[in-house]
């Protein structure tokens, strides 16, 4: 009887059940607060953001609601960043006071945007991480570029918003969503939690964190217009009538039975710098599927 056969499947058998499994190291977390932040704007029908309704959507199209998406600097087609009109309108009122008064807000450290990384077993691959959105509280420190210097330990604001998803790690590039997020801003002296409706990220991470975010989602136009009416209220303006009638032009996601959007696509961009919590602070706990 030739036994050759058998011997052979038999050492392949015990080869691979000795062989050690793939040492992918320690899960590890990796915190990151945000140095600077800006609504996406678009350049010659560029702009940076996301297909979030899986259209390429034109004014001949009915998906949409008849709005021309854009074009990523990557080239990809669909994205959806209706938002660009309205802040580049704000711009066009206050002028750079809207950039400048946002990055006082973050280095005096009223607004602190943290992004957590938690089950992080490979900074380069890893395909189930949580990605966290929370503020923080603490006066930080400038470097000579003026913004938040990094490694600084700061706390959670208290009754932060809380945002979460699972998301993954591929070439160094986060990704994750769609998810509901709740993301704390401050623009004229008004403070409020955006809630960014089926929102998408996308980060570039380093051994330290994240070096860069940029999220993208829908915001409802009823908050909008809320919005509108408290910055009203504390600059003696009159914004929130011009703003529901800029709305009907620029909505493009989520259309009611009648057909007309109520959600208009927004796209934030996040430069941030390594960060850390204090021991004995008191961590966000959420869903980990959004707020």
């Amino acid at each position: 009887m030739n036994t050759l056969p058998f011997r052979l499947l038999l050492s392949l058998t015990l080869v691979t059940a000795c062989a050690p499994e793939e040492d992918v190291g320690p899960a590890e977390t990796r915190m990151s607060v945000t140095k600077r932040l800006e609504f996406a704007v678009q350049t010659d029908g560029v702009s940076s953001g996301f297909d979030l309704d899986a259209h390429v959507s034109s004014r001949g199209t009915m998906e949409g609601c008849r709005r021309d998406d854009f074009v990523s600097p990557e080239g990809a087609e669909g994205i959806d960043n209706q938002f660009t009109f309205i802040y580049d309108a704000i711009r066009s009122l206050f002028g750079d006071a809207v950039d400048g008064l946002l990055q006082g807000v973050i280095n005096d450290g009223s607004l602190l945007i943290f992004v957590e990384l938690d089950d992080v077993n490979d900074s380069q691959n890893d395909d189930d991480i949580r990605v966290s959105i929370f503020s923080g509280a603490g006066t930080p420190d400038l470097g000579t570029d003026g913004f938040i210097a990094p490694s600084q330990t700061f706390d959670v604001k208290d009754d932060s918003p809380f945002s979460s998803v699972r998301g993954r790690i591929e070439n160094g590039v986060m990704t994750a969503g769609p998810f509901d997020a709740e993301i704390p801003v401050q623009i004229f002296q008004v403070f409020f939690n955006l809630r960014v409706r089926n929102a998408m990220l996308r980060g570039t991470v380093t051994e330290d964190g994240l070096s860069s975010v940029i999220l993208g989602g829908g915001i409802e136009n009823t908050q909008l217009l809320e919005i509108a009416e408290q910055a009203d209220a504390e600059q003696e303006t009159q914004t929130r009538d011009l703003l529901e009638v800029t709305l009907r032009g620029l909505t493009d996601l989520v259309p009611d039975e009648r057909g007309r959007c109520t959600q208009t696509s927004a796209t934030m961009i996040m430069d941030m710098v390594p960060a850390y919590l204090y021991a004995d602070t008191v961590r966000p706990a959420g869903e980990a599927d959004g707020i």
